[in-house]
């Protein structure tokens, strides 16, 4: 359940991770499961066009077959050829990035960043130790806080830490956002998760920026909020349940021995808020806000609920 966060270059604002030195955090399977769901599915009736109707199956199994509970990668896991694990990396990467980023960085709402691009403009600095970036470069993910937006570039590796030359690539990569919208990134921060024998550590930089380049972005709040949670927005509620936790009800769907719930006040807003724009983007968030220690208490470790609502139950547990 322990994984180890390493933080250089952080602003001081952000204390843990600002001091450079590591620290460990208690993570658990469930946590990473939701994690997965959330940056890894997204859209189910995406999903299942383009890779099929198992791909919420095979991202659980992923994590039930290749972490054990103490997020050491199991002997299935190494048995693997080193091109598969490779891709399991990459999955896993992002998911340790969704949770260092709500967690460690205080972020709800982690969006994949394809399909925000807008156009070129000179107003990215590169980060210090950046290499150039390659054409069509773009980072993984933009994350949004409030007012603050942040630019997240994630990659896994298996058995080893990073190299100096894919921390400048990865630094390069998040380099290329100037704007998203008209706000300038708080933090761009390139994210390593690395899983060895001993388990799990997350490498994060965020190193200042020295020169000029590049591109912005522009997004709708409303629109972030809705996409972030489309798996529970598509057409296909007649399958949901409901699940009471303490005083919080959530609704969601059985995933094999998972469950993949939100809270049920949440859903409401995002399913009613198109007709109120910005009046039901502030209502929602106000009704997160006040909900955060909550939320907080329901985590154990075989329940993980984030901040922006959504639960994972693990039913795997001992397995």
């Amino acid at each position: 359940m322990v994984c180890v966060i390493e933080g250089s270059g952080f602003p001081a604002s952000y204390r843990r991770l600002h001091r450079a030195r590591p620290f460990s955090v208690a993570w658990t399977r469930a946590d990473i499961a939701r994690s997965l769901l959330t940056v890894g599915y997204g859209s189910r009736n995406a999903a299942i066009a383009n890779v099929g109707r198992w791909r919420a199956h095979l991202l659980l199994n992923m994590v039930r077959g290749y972490l054990d509970p103490a997020l050491v990668p199991t002997p299935y896991f190494w048995n693997l050829e080193q091109s598969e694990r490779v891709v399991v990396s990459f999955l896993f990467g992002q998911a340790f990035t969704h949770r260092f980023a709500q967690h460690q960085m205080g972020i709800p709402h982690l969006l994949h960043a394809q399909g925000l691009w807008t156009r070129a403009g000179r107003s990215a600095r590169p980060k210090t130790g950046a290499s150039p970036s390659r054409p069509r470069s773009r980072p993984d993910f933009i994350g949004f806080e409030g007012a603050e937006v942040h630019v997240l570039e994630s990659k896994g590796r298996s058995g080893r830490k990073q190299t100096a030359k894919e921390e400048a690539d990865a630094l390069g990569q998040v380099s290329v956002v100037g704007r998203v919208g008209r706000i300038a990134p708080t933090t761009r921060v390139a994210c390593f998760s690395c899983f060895g024998l001993g388990g799990s550590r997350v490498f994060a930089i965020d190193p200042p920026a020295d020169s000029i380049d590049l591109l912005n972005l522009s997004y709708d709040e409303w629109f972030i909020l809705r996409r972030a949670h489309q798996f529970f927005l598509e057409d296909h509620k007649e399958e949901f349940e409901l699940w009471t936790e303490e005083r919080v009800r959530f609704i969601g769907a059985p995933l094999g021995q998972f469950v993949y719930a939100i809270d049920k006040e949440v859903l409401g807003f995002l399913l009613s808020g198109d007709a109120q724009g910005e009046r039901a983007t502030v209502s929602l968030q106000k009704v997160l806000a006040e909900k955060q220690e909550l939320y907080a208490r329901l985590n154990t470790e075989t329940r993980s609920v984030g901040p922006d609502g959504v639960m994972v139950i693990d039913r795997t547990h001992g397995e």
